[in-house]
């Protein structure tokens, strides 16, 4: 699969920013070897329009499974395995002093092999102090105050977990 810059963004006064993020997402994939974490094959950032080359995910996100109701046409069973197996791969992701920032269902594929996908706004956990703390989706993000951490994607997954399970945002 390939992930390129928008043209929108490349013409926008927010171009750099976007050409950090897509760097940022190869410098992380390049370091999480994980069997749920696409792995990254190539990338141009000098290209017209900059890209990254990663494994194709053919599964639908959960975001799509969810808001059509097919997750809840899977059996409860398989749906608890794959959030185990997503909640390994967060835990390697923390092993990793990553932390994604962003976790919701429209950044995880597949129900027999799940991935963790979308680390254009992760972090180091050594990088925390200088961080934006109000990064990722609102609707996944701990109330406020709580501080950039592992907590961050502890709650978004708990979220995800929710809709998996139930169909809907608790």
């Amino acid at each position: 699969a390939m992930k390129f810059i928008q043209q929108r963004h490349l013409e926008s006064d927010a171009a750099a920013k976007h050409r950090q993020r897509l760097q940022n997402e190869i410098n992380i994939l390049a370091h999480l070897q994980h069997p749920h974490i696409p792995t990254l094959y190539d990338h141009d950032q000098d290209f017209e329009r900059p890209f990254l080359v990663m494994r194709y995910i053919a599964e639908a996100p959960y975001e799509d499974l969810i808001t059509t109701g097919e997750m809840l046409k899977i059996r409860l069973e398989k749906r608890l395995a794959a959030l185990k197996t997503l909640a390994q791969t967060l835990a390697f992701v923390h092993t990793e002093s990553i932390i994604h920032r962003d976790i919701k269902p429209g950044s995880i594929n597949g129900i027999d092999t799940p991935y963790l996908l979308d680390f254009g706004i992760s972090i180091e956990a050594q990088n925390i102090p200088n961080a934006q703390e109000d990064v990722g989706t609102g609707i996944y993000m701990p109330p406020q105050n709580v501080p950039l951490g592992k907590s961050i994607d502890d709650y978004g997954f708990a979220v995800v977990a929710y809709e998996v399970i139930f169909g809907c945002h608790p």
